[in-house]
């Protein structure tokens, strides 16, 4: 993963065919922006595929794990964070449907043989201009930074 000064890490905006090609494996932490093609919700998880015109690749979001049941043992804070972040998933998983645009910013795993996003963020592009300003900041980032690594 590359550092930047005072050792913070970095999330590479990338295009779908760099993220497919395994071309930066060595950095895990990614950002594409695109189109929702597919979807798939099953239950444990939510599987989806964005296309930005380079390619198409695959993103997985999970469910939150349940750590115990609301019995004895678990806090309330806890609990009710747990039932934050299941409705946070919800929510997002609701907000995907075919055609729009959305912004994944994520992990990036192999899973048989086939390179996927494990999905941190999801969040739904309004903007119509958002999908541009990607590219051309992506690209700027290739040809600037990412190129000399």
């Amino acid at each position: 993963m590359p550092f930047l000064r005072d050792g913070q890490t970095h999330t590479l905006k990338l295009f779908a065919f760099q993220v497919a090609s395994g071309t930066w494996k060595q950095y895990q932490d990614v950002e594409c922006c695109g189109v929702v093609v597919e979807v798939y919700k099953a239950t444990k998880y939510t599987m989806f595929a964005i296309d930005d015109a380079t390619a198409v690749v695959q993103c997985i979001l999970w469910r939150p794990a349940r750590n115990g049941s609301t019995g004895g043992g678990v806090s309330a804070e806890r609990t009710v964070w747990m039932e934050v972040q299941e409705e946070a998933y919800e929510s997002e998983r609701e907000g995907l449907a075919l055609g729009c645009q959305v912004k994944v910013r994520g992990q990036v795993h192999e899973y048989k043989g086939q390179r996927q996003i494990k999905v941190a963020s999801l969040c739904p592009l309004t903007e119509p201009n958002a999908e541009t300003e990607h590219r051309l900041d992506t690209e700027r980032l290739f040809r600037l930074v990412y190129k000399n690594l």
